[in-house]
């Protein structure tokens, strides 16, 4: 795991090899300190007030130089690991808009957000800490404790016997902080998850009075994380005094046994000056030094997290070599195509087989759960088939640059999805890079013009989170809007089955009709002139196309399709 952390530090080594030399600075200092004391103690006895005033100003220098190598090792390592901090949310986020769409289904947003958030600032928190001090209070260990070994090595032997007692202690608690820290973790993924699902969903908490009942669960999760917590500081709490109380207890032993080798005029008073100055130096290391272990350990947790997502494969991924589309004519085929989410649950789609032509207009229709959303999912390849073969232009979708073959493919969904940009920012996400006049045209033909002419800003007009501040006509237009600027050979529909104004209804339909013109176009229809007006229709019940033909030749069966006619359709005409 810490391996895998360092990787991430070696495009900035050089910062890291200035920062080891302010450390190495940094405790040179110590080191020199003990041998000042030692000389400070002997002016002291020689009653030499010249030396005295000279190695006060050395101790005042070294102080100097000392803030000096601790304010640049810390200003380095903090652009060190916050650069690292960016580069991982980065890397992690970028993968994770390369998933597959069962990734997003099987992981919460909360939990996603979480991880992203503050299991990386975690990771960014013990690698300036960590290195900070481990660079710093190691090697002023490391210098200290060889001096303590020139001035008397029997003395500083016994001073290091209780020390595999202490790390073994320290291991011990720095293992239960790592299991704790990352219940906590979990505990914080829930919590983003109720406050992402209850404002996303904010219209529908409201309208069923169910305020008091969201405040209740975001209660219950903030205790249960609150439980946890604590337990987490119980133990963080406990190992401090603890770990002081082994440092305190060989210090003072060391002390007795020094001054005991004083009065049998074994050790000079000024080492024993100069020793015990170097006890007080190792103590804040050996402390930090076990705090940093600790340290370590939660943050583990987090990256153990962080990590896991990295390893995720995508379950669709382009083969090597994979086929570059440079144009389309948009015929779709659906050859002997079975296909499950889960296939434990059961098959979505049985044996499908259909060809749609060039700029045919098809509409699907079906009961709520009949297979027409996972029918049109698989032609941008969101999913893979497990049987039969999806072919755009005579090609197996597995065999395309997935990249080149969904830049021909327009997609308005049901739910229109807004960002909270501006308008003009919004519809030029069909085309990033699209001028003024592009934006104006395609705002034109999907009839949005005349309403957002009439905003104050224009079409510069923020829209709000999701697109809140605006109705939802004027959404469908801007979505609409949008897929007229990209422009696609290929064009899937989800109509909206919420019900609008007259007006607006009309107004999203005449745009349906311009965005539908000379494409290949699959409509999931709920509007009745959407499916008239179709080309052919293909019906389905459980996963299987049933029926297909057009509006009129499919009355005339007397089948399905006739009957979901007269319930949703016969009283519209």
């Amino acid at each position: 795991m810490y391996i895998r952390i360092l990787k991430y530090i070696k495009p900035y080594y050089k910062r890291m090899i200035f920062a080891v030399l302010f450390a190495l600075l940094y405790s040179a200092s110590s080191v020199y300190f003990m041998a000042l004391i030692r000389n400070y103690v002997r002016a002291i006895m020689d009653k030499n007030l010249w030396l005295q005033m000279v190695f006060t100003l050395d101790i005042v220098g070294l102080y100097v130089v000392r803030l000096i190598a601790s304010y640049y090792q810390n200003y380095l390592m903090a652009y060190i690991s916050n650069r690292i901090t960016i580069n991982l949310r980065v890397e992690v986020y970028s993968h994770i808009q390369r998933l597959s769409m069962d990734f997003f289904e099987k992981y919460r947003q909360g939990d996603i957000a979480s991880r992203l958030l503050g299991d990386i600032s975690a990771i960014e928190n013990v690698i300036r800490q960590t290195f900070t001090s481990m660079l710093t209070q190691s090697m002023t260990l490391i210098g200290v404790v060889g001096y303590l070994f020139v001035i008397n090595w029997k003395l500083t032997l016994i001073t290091f016997i209780v020390l595999p007692l202490s790390s073994y202690l320290i291991q011990r608690f720095g293992a239960r902080v790592r299991r704790i820290s990352s219940k906590v973790q979990r505990k914080n993924a829930d919590i983003f998850s109720v406050l992402q699902e209850s404002l996303a969903a904010v219209r529908i908490v409201k309208a069923f009075t169910m305020e008091n009942h969201e405040i209740k669960r975001f209660l219950r999760e903030n205790e249960r994380n609150f439980k946890f917590t604590m337990k987490n500081v119980r133990v963080s709490a406990l190992q401090e005094p603890i770990l002081g109380l082994l440092q305190f207890l060989p210090t003072i032993f060391v002390i007795w046994y020094a001054t005991r080798l004083v009065i049998l005029e074994q050790l000079p008073v000024d080492h024993l000056f100069e020793y015990i100055a170097g006890l007080m130096l190792i103590i804040d290391p050996v402390i930090a030094l076990s705090k940093v272990y600790s340290l370590m350990q939660s943050a583990f947790a987090s990256a153990e997290r962080v990590f896991h997502l990295l390893d995720i494969v995508a379950t669709v991924r382009d083969k090597k070599g994979a086929y570059k589309l440079t144009d389309v004519t948009g015929k779709i085929e659906f050859i002997d195509v079975s296909f499950a989410y889960d296939t434990k649950e059961g098959t979505v789609l049985k044996n499908v087989n259909v060809t749609i032509n060039p700029g045919e207009n098809i509409a699907l229709v079906g009961a709520s759960g009949a297979g027409k959303t996972t029918f049109v999912n698989l032609v941008p390849r969101f999913y893979d088939v497990q049987e039969g073969s999806v072919l755009i232009d005579g090609h197996n979708v597995k065999d395309l640059d997935s990249f080149s073959y969904r830049s021909k493919i327009g997609i308005v969904p049901q739910d229109t999805v807004l960002f909270s940009g501006s308008i003009e920012s919004n519809i030029a996400y069909g085309k990033i890079g699209a001028s003024r006049e592009e934006i104006v045209i395609a705002a034109k033909m999907a009839n949005a013009e005349e309403f957002i002419v009439k905003m104050k800003n224009g079409y510069v007009t923020r829209v709000g989170e999701r697109g809140q501040k605006l109705s939802g006509g004027q959404k469908q237009r801007i979505a609409i809007a949008r897929a007229i600027l990209k422009n696609p050979k290929i064009l899937i529909l989800d109509e909206a089955t919420s019900s609008l104004d007259n007006e607006s209804e009309k107004l999203v339909q005449e745009a349906f009709e311009r965005l539908m013109k000379d494409r290949t176009t699959i409509v999931i229809a709920h509007r009745l002139s959407t499916i008239v007006n179709a080309d052919r229709i293909l019906v389905f019940d459980k996963g299987e196309i049933v029926e297909e033909g057009t509006h009129s030749e499919l009355l005339n069966k007397n089948g399905i399709y006739k009957k979901l006619y007269e319930m949703n359709f016969k009283d519209k005409e």
